[in-house]
């Protein structure tokens, strides 16, 4: 086991560990969503839109989170890769 930082702990005792930070595995409107291994923008906007979602409505859905990540994505949408940060299209008026 490796030893506890300078000024951490208490010496023979072990420190608490935090936990690592987790990736927004659940989309809000709000939230960022951090692209994972296996993602695509139909998953993602299917995800975002609930188990009730059509494939009309997901087919509706992924050209507008295109559109709102054309700068992190660039100009082909079937070119994501995981750890990209990618912001909800806005509402719908």
């Amino acid at each position: 086991m490796a030893p506890a930082p300078r000024g951490v702990g208490t010496p023979g005792q072990p420190t608490p560990a935090s936990p690592p930070p987790s990736p927004v595995t659940q989309v809000q409107d709000s939230a960022v969503v951090v692209v994972l291994r296996g993602d695509t923008l139909w998953t993602i906007a299917a995800r975002h839109l609930g188990a009730g979602a059509t494939t009309e409505q997901i087919a509706r859905e992924w050209p507008r989170w295109w559109a709102a990540n054309k700068h992190v994505i660039g100009s082909n949408p079937d070119k994501i890769f995981p750890g990209q940060h990618l912001q909800p299209p806005p509402p719908r008026p």
